[in-house]
């Protein structure tokens, strides 16, 4: 018997018939994952990198050639760990980027359609993916029992008339019914009494609890005009972290409204450096995917002589008048900026690109944060002011070669919907990029608290204070927004100055107060928090010790004004 069964060895069958529907399937997969008789060691957090990097036709499913543009959704999910599970969909604009000059340099056969044997690069928006904080446990370490799974799943579409709308609401059910797998089985630990019995994975993918949900892209018709939008094909990564974890499972193949189409996981395994094809197939097309997962092999002392920065716009453009700001904060205190539009616009779903040049000598573990900065403008007296939507960034470092050329090397890749909206009240985003390790005897310079608000926001005069429990039973409180909004789907960081040792400190709390504005009529404020980050600075080491997200996390009313979680170290 091994460490999973002994916990929970009747749990399978003590379920309701409810739960069990809700587990099948998806739920199959991690169950492989979680039901090895391992123990673990841990090592050190990494950061690993997903990129799909060119798109092949080997057959078009329509005889003017076919349109292939690919959806992530990336999750990950904690045992034991309330709160740890993230799913987030990436579905970007335009579906149609295959038609576009900037994408196919007008070498496509087929004019603005791909004809087979016609292969394109994947926009860096659609097809990079980023997991930082990594940890895979090895033999003999107790934290076995809060292993993390972390993955993609891939859905591949051929483009014609379905609204981009259509296609992002039928792709959240997926979502929804993930994210609701991965709260009930992973995060409470429900999965620890599977056997290792061929029994227990029988029909792992041929039940796949997501499919009534990927059935329902086969509706896309509905809005559409006359052609609509084809799925070809879903390819499903799975990463356990756990060491020596290898596990092959076979594709299957459903029949859907267009043709068959293949579910396949060509990947199940602890996670290790990957470059291969990813094949998708479906409703008469097939269509090959290069592509490559890596770990972050960055060191502290590589030459970082310039950062360049990648862009992109969401749906809400940065206005000619408004001015961007790119900056990197070193480890002495030092800041360097760059002038990014300079007044220009920025139009919805454009690509900007920008180098930020450091100073001499700089090496990579001398930087500690990189971030964006925005002053809106005004083109008239009833003009309300701009607002700007960042959908995704990407940061390369470049370090010279010697003879006079230089290597880019990437060094953050983050995307959201949208990852950053900026507003009048909303000017800065900013990212830990500082390198180092420390324990709970190490004394910090500061925490580094970010805020997620969700679909309600934290109006303006209403606060929000953390609240640091200390285990002498001393409770430190730092004023968050001091009265300032906090915009729906917003994030916000703020830096809370501590100078004692992590170990010192028990749990954090955010307490909220609602405010008034005034108006008429006005009722008391509620607030959604949709997630909360802690990363304890200390000089150019950063860690992140707690994590939790949820839609929302926590609403804040009148009468639920506290929230609290314990630190991790």
């Amino acid at each position: 018997m091994n460490i999973f069964q002994s916990i929970n060895l009747n749990n399978r069958s003590s379920r309701s018939r409810a739960q069990r529907g809700r587990s099948a399937g998806f739920i199959n997969l991690l169950v492989l994952f979680f039901c090895v008789g391992l123990t673990a060691t841990a090592q050190a957090q990494d950061n690993w990198r997903l990129y799909l990097d060119t798109v092949r036709v080997e057959q078009a499913r329509e005889g003017g050639g076919d349109r292939p543009y690919f959806n992530t959704i990336i999750f990950r999910s904690r045992l034991m760990t309330p709160g740890s599970t993230q799913v987030e969909l990436r579905s970007r604009e335009p579906n149609d980027w295959v038609s576009k000059s900037e994408y196919n340099f007008g070498g496509l056969r087929g004019g603005n359609h791909m004809l087979a044997g016609d292969q394109l690069a994947i926009p860096w928006w659609m097809g990079q993916h980023e997991f930082r904080d990594v940890r895979i446990v090895k033999t003999s370490d107790p934290d076995v029992l809060h292993a993390e799974i972390f993955g993609a799943m891939i859905v591949s579409l051929d483009n014609n008339n379905t609204p981009p709308h259509l296609v992002r609401g039928q792709l959240q059910k997926v979502v929804d019914q993930v994210t609701q797998v991965l709260r009930e089985q992973v995060e409470t630990g429900a999965i620890l009494g599977c056997f290792i019995s061929p029994n227990c994975f029988t029909d792992t993918l041929g039940g796949i609890g997501l499919r009534n949900d990927l059935f329902e892209l086969l509706g896309l018709a509905i809005g559409s005009t006359f052609n609509p939008d084809q799925l070809t094909g879903v390819q499903i990564l799975l990463f356990p972290t756990l060491d020596g974890y290898n596990f092959n499972l076979p594709p299957i193949v459903k029949n859907g409204y267009g043709g068959p189409f293949t579910i396949g996981v060509p990947v199940l395994r602890t996670p290790t450096n990957l470059s291969g094809t990813l094949r998708f197939e479906g409703s008469g097309a097939r269509y090959s995917v290069n592509y490559r997962f890596l770990r972050d092999t960055d060191k502290a002392e590589t030459p970082a002589t310039a950062l360049t920065w990648y862009i992109r716009t969401g749906e809400d453009d940065l206005r000619a008048g408004s001015q961007a700001q790119a900056y990197a904060t070193l480890c002495d205190g030092r800041e360097i900026t760059l002038a990014l539009n300079n007044g220009a616009e920025w139009g919805k779903r454009s690509n900007n690109y920008r180098t930020l040049f450091l100073p001499a000598g700089t090496r990579l573990g001398d930087l500690r944060t990189i971030g964006l900065r925005f002053a809106p403008g005004s083109s008239g007296a009833f003009d309300t002011g701009d607002n700007w939507d960042v959908d995704a960034v990407k940061v390369l470092y470049s370090t010279p070669t010697g003879s006079g050329y230089y290597n880019y090397w990437p060094l953050l890749i983050q995307q959201g919907n949208p990852l950053q909206r900026f507003t009048g009240s909303v000017r800065n985003w900013n990212f830990d990029v500082a390198q180092g390790e420390f324990n709970r005897t190490s004394t910090l310079s500061g925490l580094r608290v970010t805020l997620r608000t969700g679909g309600d926001d934290l109006r303006t005069n209403s606060q929000a204070v953390a609240i640091l429990n200390l285990m002498d039973g001393r409770r430190l409180r730092y004023a968050l927004n001091r009265g300032a909004n906090l915009g729906n789907n917003t994030t916000n960081t703020f830096t809370l100055p501590f100078y004692e040792q992590l170990g010192d400190i028990a749990s954090i709390s955010v307490e909220f107060t609602s405010g008034s504005t005034g108006a008429w009529f006005e009722t008391g404020d509620n607030w959604n928090m949709d997630s909360i980050q802690v990363v304890a600075l200390n000089k150019c080491a950063a860690k992140t010790v707690l994590d939790k997200r949820g839609a929302p996390l926590f609403r804040f009313t009148g009468e639920a004004r506290f929230w609290s979680s314990d630190i991790n170290y």
